[in-house]
């Protein structure tokens, strides 16, 4: 989702102080509208908007309507963190980089589906990667930049290997990153045949149709350590 509406925001902010983040939690309109300060009819209509979008859940019960927020909802909330992180810190623990995208031989796919490393992604970093990986040859002057990344790897958000019995696998780093305004995390990858000129990009959605992107487009990247 490229454009973050305030209302969403709003409603699913209120909706996670309910606890709405982990479980499905008992929703009064009337409730909801007072936080809210719209009408009633306005709160049922905002989530009828947001059960649509995929945003939020809702399930019938003995004692009402019970809610709870999808990963596609998380992921807009974590969106607005990471731009507020990023504007308001008075030292924003950031890198930016650019490159121009390019294909890669689709092992990004295979990877990424593996039940070994997509547990944890969803555990550690908050979502299941869509298939594959965006890959990005990073410009001469974003290299020590680049480099920079490489140093402080030990901060970034580790996923073990693991082995499948017949074949192991390598341990993987992953830092939150935006491009634009959609959320992802750049994979540094223990055992890859890359060298430092490329990064790897991971998303719940599929960069190239969201931005629709193709080889050659060059791409900012905001990178959080």
């Amino acid at each position: 989702m490229t454009k973050i509406q305030i209302k969403h925001f709003e409603l699913l902010f209120n909706l996670m102080l309910m606890g709405a983040k982990d479980n499905y939690v008992k929703i009064k309109t009337a409730d909801l509208a007072a936080k809210l300060g719209k009408s009633q009819q306005a709160a049922s209509i905002y989530l009828i908007t947001l059960e649509r979008e995929g945003l939020i859940e809702r399930q019938s019960s003995r004692d009402g309507t019970v809610v709870k927020i999808t990963q596609s909802g998380l992921d807009q909330l974590v969106t607005v963190y990471l731009l507020l992180r990023n504007e308001l810190e008075e030292s924003p623990t950031s890198i930016v980089l650019e490159g121009s995208l390019f294909s890669g031989m689709g092992e990004g796919a295979y990877y990424m589906s593996l039940p070994g490393y997509k547990e944890q992604f969803l555990k550690k970093i908050g979502f299941e990667p869509f298939p594959g990986t965006l890959n990005l040859k990073i410009d001469l002057r974003h290299i020590m930049e680049r480099e920079k990344l490489e140093q402080y790897k030990h901060l970034g958000i580790k996923i073990e290997g693991f082995s499948d019995g017949t074949r192991t696998y390598g341990a993987l780093w992953c830092f939150h990153c935006l491009i634009e305004s959609i959320r992802g995390a750049v994979v540094l990858i223990e055992r890859t045949h890359y060298d430092i000129s490329v990064i790897e990009v991971i998303s719940p959605v599929n960069f190239r149709k969201e931005l629709n992107l193709k080889d050659g487009d060059n791409i900012k990247l905001t990178i959080f350590i």
